[in-house]
């Protein structure tokens, strides 16, 4: 069975992408909320909530990671994409948000008596959105990480030449 336009989507399948991590297998997500703030003049600008995701805590650290990179310079902008699949697993819409950046991460309450998921939720800023149809294309290494790992492949060889 194919989905229509005018189909009804359960919101249990979906697919949690960030650029260069590993499969997320978030459990949820809450997307942001979009305003329309009147600047001064006539104007007006978007303003947006937070992204947040959810997932099951595992022994993979690379949410803590990038949470924590928020000591440095410059913490990294990552592209998120949610991707939203049909009963039949297939793309029918997807949410793209380039720059997002981590502004929270919190765990679940631990409880001896419990027998639930330990969640592990993390809160990104976003500057905006676009929502497309179908499946998203292949999230690309951006141009500035590029050239930070070639910066960074270069002086590992140099160092080894000068050894």
């Amino acid at each position: 069975m194919t989905t229509t336009a005018v189909s009804p989507l359960a919101n249990a399948r979906f697919e949690v992408s960030v650029e260069g991590l590993n499969p997320t297998h978030a459990i949820a997500v809450v997307f942001p909320a979009a305003r329309a703030t009147p600047t001064r003049g006539q104007r007006r600008t978007a303003t947006f909530t937070d992204l947040v995701l959810r997932r099951a805590l595992t022994a993979d650290t690379q949410w803590n990671d990038w949470w924590n990179s928020l000591g440095a310079a410059r913490p990294a902008a990552r592209t998120v994409v949610v991707t939203l699949n049909d009963a039949a697993g297939v793309a029918v819409a997807h949410w793209t948000f380039a720059a997002a950046t981590p502004l929270g991460y919190s765990v679940s309450p631990l409880d001896a008596m419990g027998q639930e998921l330990v969640v592990e939720t993390l809160e990104l800023s976003v500057s905006g959105f676009e929502m497309r149809p179908g499946a998203p294309p292949p999230i690309s290494v951006s141009a500035r990480r590029r050239k930070a790992n070639s910066v960074a492949t270069s002086r590992a060889r140099n160092a080894r030449y000068r050894s």
